[in-house]
């Protein structure tokens, strides 16, 4: 998961204000960058915004797989995605930025989501086009990044766009929307405070726990945000990370979630990679004797 959430038929009311704030930067021309944290709901965003585009033609580049981050795969493929000839998407970078210019048509928006995860030849191109872009070109970019860590230096001069924590009454009316049957208020509470206000978090958590669960019949896990719902969220931004470090980032975040400290001891670290071993062990036994 890339930080995307796949929300309910009603997430259109949700959120309005950052969609028409970048509708109204895309009217102006140049470029932007939309942040959040994995699982605000960036892409959902984005989506949004290509919906609405109506200047001309909406360009979505989604997220790139692990397998497409060789060097200049995410520039050659968002030149693909925008109808760039494929003999023209195949030479350096200023021929592939060319191409790119030649071929977008007036009013063409540009929406590259996860453009922090792109290869460094690529997002270094993508800042050169950045900034080649202002007002009155009349081609528009719009890059998303997740914002648990600074903006990197190739986008570091665009203009920002944070995306904030759904509301409370945002997040209970999104829980409403995706659960699949009945929600008892008290669990939506206690999902609505655990998520703090991340869609992608909220819709892991209702996707993970049954309908006696959901219908307040029978106990909630505890904690409801554990190692497991950070990994799904967090995982294309912790690539990079050997095993043992990533599982110790997300068992120390999971921990400190759950305690609502800013610091945790390092026994309760250990316990809960105890925990989640001993299940991964009795899972794999269990598939081994079916």
């Amino acid at each position: 998961m890339s930080g995307q959430t796949t929300p309910g038929t009603g997430a259109q009311r949700y959120r309005p204000g950052p969609v028409a704030a970048l509708g109204e930067r895309l009217r102006e021309g140049g470029a932007c960058v939309l942040t959040g944290e994995p699982g605000g709901g960036r892409s959902t965003i984005l989506a949004r915004v290509a919906r609405a585009v109506d200047a001309g033609p909406a360009v979505v580049m989604p997220a790139l797989p692990e397998r497409c981050r060789q060097p200049l795969a995410g520039l050659r493929a968002l030149c693909r995605a925008a109808g760039v000839p494929a003999a023209d998407a195949a030479g350096s970078v200023g021929d592939l930025i060319g191409a790119l210019w030649r071929t977008a048509a007036p009013g063409t928006v540009l929406l590259c989501a996860d453009a922090d995860l792109w290869d460094a030849a690529s997002r270094t191109a993508l800042g050169r086009l950045a900034a080649r872009l202002s007002p009155g070109d009349g081609v528009s970019l719009v890059l998303t990044v997740a914002g648990h860590r600074p903006v990197d230096p190739e986008f570091a001069g665009l203009p920002l766009l944070r995306l904030a924590p759904l509301s409370t009454a945002d997040a209970a009316a999104l829980l409403d929307d995706a659960a699949p049957g009945a929600l008892d208020p008290r669990v939506r509470d206690e999902i609505t405070a655990a998520a703090e206000g991340n869609p992608g978090l909220l819709l892991g958590v209702v996707h993970r726990l049954t309908a006696a669960q959901l219908g307040g019949l029978a106990p909630l896990p505890c904690p409801l945000v554990d190692a497991e719902a950070l990994t799904e969220l967090t995982a294309p931004h912790l690539s990079g990370l050997p095993p043992a470090e990533r599982d110790l980032l997300l068992m120390t975040a999971a921990a400190l979630h759950a305690s609502e400290e800013p610091t945790v001891e390092a026994q309760v670290v250990a316990r809960g990679e105890v925990a989640r071993r001993r299940r991964i062990t009795l899972a794999s036994a269990a598939g081994a004797a079916c």
